[in-house]
Order: C-alpha cells, then sequence, then structure tokens
C-alpha cells in the first residue's frame, strides 16, 4: 500500500501479486492489485482483479464503481443478472457464498431452536412459530441464492480477456479460422472447453467461439 501511495505501481503489483500466489488472498487485496493495474494503463488485468475482488465482497460499492469505470475505458461489456433472477435469489449478488454457506447454517440452527422451544413452552409458542417460520423464509432465500451462485459463478469456468484492443473469437481454435465476433479488453467469458493453445468461450449473449488461451486469463 505504501509502494501504491508513492506511485510505484509496477513495484506494488509485484507485491501484491507475490501475496496473492502465498494464499494471502482477499477482496482488499485484489481491489488494490486491480487499482495498481489500471494505474499502469493494464485495463484487462485491472478489471479481471475487480472481477476477483467482488467474488470475496459481491456489491462493494467502490470495487462496482471502479469495476464500471474501467468497463467504460475498455468498452468491455458487462453482464448483469437477469432481472428475474435478482428477484428470486436476492442474495445472490449481494453476498458470498461463502457467507450465503454460513447464513443458511445459523438459519438452520434457529430454526430448530424454534421448532423445539416451541414444544417446550406453552406462552411464547405462537411467537415462536411466526420466528420459525420467519427462520424458513429466510433460509430458503439463502439456500437458493447459494445454489445460483454456485450453478453460475462458482462452478463454471470464468476468463476475462487481458489482451489490448480487440482480440478475434474464431469458429474454430485456428489462427485462420474466420472470426465470429471480436472481445475487447475486460470482457468476460465463460470457458466451455480448452484445446492445443485455445478456448472455447461463450458471451453474455451466448455467442460462443474460439479464443486464443493466453489472450485471456482465469477468473
Amino acid at each position: 500500500n505504501a509502494l501504491y501511495a508513492e506511485g510505484r505501481y509496477a513495484e506494488a503489483i509485484a507485491v501484491y501479486e507475490g501475496l496473492a500466489a502465498e494464499g494471502y488472498d482477499g477482496g482488499h487485496l485484489r481491489f488494490n492489485l486491480g487499482n495498481a493495474y489500471f494505474k499502469t494503463g493494464d485495463v484487462g488485468r485491472a478489471i479481471l482483479n475487480y472481477e476477483r475482488a467482488g467474488k470475496w465482497v459481491p456489491a462493494d460499492p467502490d470495487v462496482e464503481a471502479n469495476l464500471g469505470f474501467a468497463r467504460e475505458r475498455s468498452g468491455a461489456e458487462s453482464c448483469p443478472m437477469p432481472a428475474w433472477a435478482a428477484f428470486a435469489f436476492p442474495f445472490a449478488s449481494r453476498l458470498s457464498t461463502w457467507t450465503l454457506a454460513v447464513l443458511s447454517s445459523v438459519l438452520l440452527a434457529l430454526l430448530l431452536l424454534c421448532l423445539a422451544l416451541r414444544h417446550v413452552l406453552v406462552r411464547p409458542r405462537r411467537l415462536l412459530g411466526w420466528a420459525a417460520g420467519l427462520c424458513l423464509f429466510l433460509l430458503g432465500g439463502t439456500i437458493c441464492s447459494g445454489v445460483w451462485r454456485l450453478v453460475h459463478e462458482d462452478l463454471p469456468e470464468h476468463a476475462v480477456v487481458v489482451a489490448e484492443g480487440e482480440t478475434p473469437v474464431r469458429f474454430e481454435p485456428a489462427s485462420d479460422g474466420t472470426t465470429h465476433f471480436v472481445a475487447r479488453q475486460g470482457t468476460r467469458l465463460r470457458i466451455a472447453e480448452r484445446r492445443d493453445g485455445w478456448a472455447r468461450v461463450s458471451r453474455c449473449d451466448g455467442r460462443r467461439g474460439w479464443i486464443a488461451a493466453d489472450t485471456i486469463e482465469t477468473l
């Protein structure tokens, strides 16, 4: 952080990357690393690390603001959560998978405690019933939101285009293959397959193709 404050961004990047490689990872480190990359003009890796920070601290206003600014600078597409999914899984975009797992465990414990007390205590039985119902409702929301994150965020392999400019995504895994579309620096892609230095990817709108593996980095 001191190196960053002194404007020695390349040195700060080296230290941040070294810490991450040793396992001292987290949302704040990735956010700072993204800022350092942005200062050096490497917008692709800045977006990559803002995206990584978002996995640790979803809905963090600073991360979202810097990510949006970096995307605007590069022209990269964003992949917003569908409106129906945001309504059906309200915690998926606000809490990390780990936080949702812990919260679900706490709610389950509270639900079982309320049900047990309801059979022991007579007077607050109705209140305990309402409390158990609320715990059950919230538990359903956290579990469903956690499953959404697992299926759409954690289990699939995603990558960000770090190459400068526009990278061609081709119909076949060959350098002379016909270009299907281009992906701007910082574009997030979902990886379906890897083959001989190429990756078969899909974009937010569902368009698919092959991109050179050395132009992307995995989230």
